[in-house]
């Protein structure tokens, strides 16, 4: 909770900040899908909301460097399927505030791209089989470094719907075997988030 009031007050500077210098910003707010490589579990079966502020500043005629403060919820989920045979439930929830960097690229009148980048700390974390909370043998990282891309679409002015998908740049926890291949070094966020961002 002590979090939550952390970033509430954080967005509420970065809104008057954004005024005082005539940049853009506002408050973004969504959902998002997530599952983790390299555990036993596929599909974007974890749901969880994505929600923040932002702040940008037009670069070029059709470039915005836009920085964001965010709370984010991803992990992995498995749910039983009696049908089929499989009684086993398994739930995994990392709860992250982050700040991601990206260039968004404005391609028509409706639409623009982005690409960036993004840090991660863990302010939650929580591991359960069958209802019983797990102690792995391995920790997770408290820091986090991901890879962003998205798209936007203008629906009405100051209001923008995004797409976007997260992907580990760095491990989240290293395998429970220690065994690294590659560029296979362990378990990573994947998620896609749907968000609104309106412009105040």
């Amino acid at each position: 909770m002590k979090q939550l009031y952390i970033l509430i007050i954080t967005l509420m500077a970065i809104s008057v900040t954004a005024h005082a210098q005539e940049f853009g910003g506002g408050l973004m707010g969504g959902v998002v899908g997530s599952q983790v490589h390299g555990d036993s579990y596929v599909g974007f079966n974890k749901g969880g909301i994505y929600a923040g502020g932002f702040v940008n500043l037009q670069v070029n005629p059709k470039g915005l460097l836009q920085m964001e403060l965010n709370f984010i919820q991803k992990g992995s989920r498995h749910n039983p399927d009696p049908e089929q045979g499989d009684f086993t439930e398994y739930l995994m929830r990392l709860n992250y505030v982050e700040i991601p960097v990206v260039y968004k690229y404005l391609t028509s009148e409706r639409f623009s791209v982005e690409g960036g980048l993004s840090y991660g700390y863990l302010v939650h974390e929580e591991e359960t089989f069958l209802d019983r909370e797990i102690y792995a043998d391995k920790d997770f990282k408290k820091h986090a470094a991901n890879i962003l891309v998205g798209f936007y679409y203008n629906l009405i002015p100051d209001l923008e719907i995004n797409m976007r998908v997260h992907s580990s740049a760095i491990p989240v926890r290293e395998h429970s075997s220690g065994a690294k291949w590659l560029l296979n070094r362990g378990q990573y966020n994947f998620a896609i988030s749907i968000t609104g961002y309106y412009e105040l």
